[in-house]
């Protein structure tokens, strides 16, 4: 009895910075928006041509069934099925909240973002960035976490913990 309260405790602790990060962040993120006083105007074309509100939310969500993830693998056993699965499921829904954090909620734009600077009339300004190398990075670094955790399991099995 005990020693499942002490699991479940750490798998609490380990699942607070995942809490913090990547869900107070962008629901704190939400608030200090109201908070900014920015014309309206300004809120407006940002929630228009980047979806920021809508974005914030979908960050904040994904966060929450990450965290969940992390404490439910937390509690599992190492070596079992089911922690292999937990596991495989949070690192690719980490994967993808990784890929919407640095495309902005645009994955399928891979890294390319064009913007108009607002509130100037005839002739349009646009300006267009590229960074699609961080988006392959984010990938690679993707591929690598489902190595590790496919690794860290064989290893466990092979323990016995």
């Amino acid at each position: 009895m005990v020693g499942e309260l002490g699991k479940i405790l750490s798998a609490f602790i380990r699942t607070i910075p995942s809490i913090i990060v990547r869900v107070l962040i962008p629901i704190g993120m939400i608030y200090a928006l109201s908070l900014m006083n920015l014309p309206q105007e300004v809120l407006s074309y940002l929630n228009e041509n980047l979806g920021l509100y809508s974005f914030f939310y979908g960050l904040a969500a994904m966060g929450i069934v990450i965290s969940l993830l992390s404490f439910v693998g937390g509690i599992l056993n190492p070596g079992s099925r089911g922690s292999l699965v937990v596991s495989l499921f949070r690192v690719f829904l980490s994967i993808y909240f990784s890929l919407y954090l640095v495309t902005l909620g645009n994955i399928g734009g891979m890294g390319k973002l064009t913007l108009k600077f607002p509130f100037i009339s005839q002739p349009s300004i646009m300006v267009s960035l590229d960074y699609t190398i961080v988006v392959y990075l984010v990938i690679v670094a993707g591929f690598l976490s489902i190595l590790k955790c496919v690794f860290d399991w064989v290893s466990a099995k092979r323990s016995g913990v």
